[in-house]
C-alpha cells in the first residue's frame, strides 16, 4: 500500500480550499459545471484513477440534474451565463 499520508491540518485546510472554490465557482459555472469539476477533483485526491474521477465528474451532477430538476422539479442555481 504506500502511499504518502498527508498531516491532518493541511488535508482540513486543502479541503477547505477545494470547497471554497467550489462554492466561488457556483455564481459563474452554475451548479452543475462547479459540481462536476468539484467532484472529479475530489474523486482524484481520494486516490481514483483519472478516468473514474472523470466518470464522476460526469455522472454526479446528471444523477443530480435527474432528481432535482425532472423528479422534483426544484431548479438549482444557474451560472451568469445561463438562461
Amino acid at each position: 500500500a504506500g502511499g504518502h499520508r498527508v498531516p491532518p491540518l493541511i488535508a482540513t485546510a486543502s479541503s477547505l480550499g477545494i470547497v471554497s472554490a467550489y462554492v466561488g465557482l457556483i455564481p459563474w459555472m452554475g451548479f452543475y459545471g462547479a459540481t462536476g469539476i468539484f467532484s472529479g477533483i475530489f474523486s482524484l485526491l481520494s486516490g481514483a484513477s483519472w478516468r473514474i474521477a472523470v466518470v464522476v465528474g460526469v455522472v454526479l451532477p446528471l444523477a443530480v440534474y435527474l432528481v432535482f430538476e425532472r423528479g422534483l422539479q426544484a431548479a438549482l442555481p444557474r451560472s451568469f451565463f445561463g438562461r
